[in-house]
């Protein structure tokens, strides 16, 4: 018995689902590209963590690794926006399984870096409510001086 369930995908397509991928193809380019764009600027930008004398250089690394993260993302949606084009033009069943993917590794890594975002804060905010830091204010019930 054969592992997988199909050896090969084939998909019919009308010309409102040929019109539906080149649209898909190019907004997978469009947020590839703007991925791609904020990659680049986090990592211009991280460039004068390296001066010498700078007290923040521990910064250096996590921000290179977020703009190594966006501009891999950027090109995975790129490379999505390729296959998806050249699927349409050449009806390549090959070709559209890639893209599909590709697009399943951009949203895969991108809800895994979502939820570990989410695990990072929660525990930051639950270390700090804990310590009771930033919740002094909260805490105070004197009426504060109204101006008008």
């Amino acid at each position: 018995m054969n592992p997988e369930p199909f050896s090969s995908l084939h998909f019919h397509l009308d010309s409102e689902g040929s019109k539906s991928l080149a649209k898909l193809g190019r907004w997978a380019k469009v947020l590839g590209s703007i991925n791609i764009v904020l990659g680049g600027f986090n990592l211009v930008f991280s460039l004068p963590y390296f001066l010498p004398g700078n007290d923040m250089s521990f910064l250096a690394i996590p921000t290179i690794g977020a703009a190594a993260f966006l501009i891999y993302l950027g090109l995975q949606l790129t490379g999505s926006a390729s296959h998806l084009r050249f699927a349409v033009i050449s009806e390549s069943d090959g070709e559209f399984a890639a893209a599909l993917d590709q697009i399943r590794k951009y949203l895969f890594i991108s809800s895994l870096a979502y939820l570990g975002s989410l695990i990072i804060i929660l525990t930051l905010v639950i270390i700090a409510s804990a310590l009771g830091v930033g919740f002094e204010e909260l805490l105070k019930n004197e009426p504060g001086p109204v101006s008008i």
